[in-house]
């Protein structure tokens, strides 16, 4: 027969702040006290005042004083983060805030994490971006949406690139073969050609170079056999013959 402490070892599970006992969760209060009857399968732990629970595969949340605030009927959730978390039901996401009012409908094929106030969604194969209240800052039409660099993001539709700004315009429509956002400038590559952009749209360097890098604060652009330095307004500073 196994004795006591072995059964209560065997019996009491720690699961990321919440505790399971003999099959079923009671979370611990931040003061030490049990403040949720033995109902939920599994619990974890608080993030904006909130803490998911799992009831018969439905996922919700509860308050630290045990309160179901957002009822187990999602398939899926994720921890909140800035008072928003993503919620999964029928193979769809869409984000919840911690009322549980559903920030945005829950119709997403994919939905990202939230960065400069923006997050990816996709929708029907498409990309998109939407904002914290829910509405879709960028629609979904692009093949691909990559991350914001100096307030803009690189996007692809066709398979040619282009950028879009926060506000989800077109700085550049989408007609480059390949596109790199840096710190100062955009290289932008047309056929096999690099050229340079300024973040006004303007082009720095046209799309003729076979190769562009980039040295601290100088240009280097090579043409066939010759290496040409620029500054980063396009002035030619020095010539170097390979």
């Amino acid at each position: 027969m196994k004795n006591t402490l072995e059964q209560l070892s065997g019996e009491f599970i720690k699961i990321l702040g919440g505790l399971e006992l003999n099959g079923c969760c009671n979370f611990m209060a931040k003061n030490g006290i049990e403040v949720s009857y033995c109902k939920y399968d599994y619990t974890t732990g608080f993030s904006d005042g909130l803490t998911k629970v799992v009831l018969n595969g439905k996922h919700g949340f509860i308050d630290e004083t045990g309160r179901e605030i957002i009822p187990c009927k999602y398939d899926a959730v994720s921890p909140f983060y800035e008072g928003l978390a993503v919620v999964r039901l029928n193979g769809k996401y869409g984000y919840i805030d911690t009322t549980g009012r559903e920030v945005t409908p829950l119709k997403y094929n994919w939905i990202g994490k939230f960065s400069e106030g923006l997050a990816v969604v996709q929708l029907n194969g498409k990309y998109g971006k939407i904002d914290t209240t829910g509405r879709e800052a960028i629609p979904c039409k692009y093949d691909n949406i990559f991350g914001f660099r100096n307030g803009f993001a690189p996007v692809e539709l066709n398979r040619k690139f282009g950028l879009i700004n926060c506000q989800g315009v077109e700085a550049f429509p989408p007609i480059f073969s390949d596109i790199y956002v840096t710190d100062s400038v955009i290289i932008a590559v047309l056929g096999c050609k690099f050229g340079l952009l300024n973040y006004n749209g303007d082009y720095i360097l046209p799309c003729e170079y076979d190769d562009i890098n980039l040295c601290n604060d100088i240009i280097i652009a090579k043409k066939s056999s010759i290496s040409y330095e620029f500054n980063l307004d396009g002035e030619l500073i020095n010539i170097l013959d390979d």
